[in-house]
């Protein structure tokens, strides 16, 4: 008897494990949505006219200074 109790005891705190787990993952699932969703509204606010590509060319003169 006393090991069925320490069985289902064993499987109750796998199955809690596997629910906080869970939650966490469905709490890490909702913060990249509002992230990506924020930085989305971000980029539709800024318009077309703002230009938020690098520019490959200024890049490129900075690493031949540093050497």
């Amino acid at each position: 008897m006393a090991e069925a109790i320490q069985r289902y005891i064993t499987i109750m705190t796998r199955q809690q494990e596997a629910d906080l787990l869970l939650a966490d993952f469905r709490a890490m699932r909702r913060a990249a949505r509002d992230t990506i969703e924020r930085l989305i509204n971000f980029l539709d606010e800024t318009g077309p006219d703002v230009d938020l590509e690098d520019d490959d060319d200024d890049r490129e003169v900075y690493m031949e200074d540093d050497f």
